[in-house]
């Protein structure tokens, strides 16, 4: 599965840190926009084992840092 990494300029040009993973086939595919909660950061703990996890054949996965945004 692909997985791309980013980050944007955000307040006070500090960055956010992004990322992105998808099926890899040529689908269209819905997308699950993952919020994390309070104290909490995109990759704390299982985050990434449940965007594995969502992600699917017709579902794509954007995970965010709130951080600076």
């Amino acid at each position: 599965m692909p997985l791309l990494n980013l980050s944007i300029s955000g307040a006070n040009s500090e960055s956010i840190s992004i990322d992105a993973r998808w099926s890899g086939n040529a689908l269209p595919q819905s997308v699950v926009l993952f919020c994390h909660g309070y104290k909490g950061f995109k990759d704390w703990g299982g985050w990434n084992a449940m965007a594995d996890e969502l992600c699917s054949d017709q579902r794509a996965v954007v995970k965010f840092n709130f951080s600076h945004s």
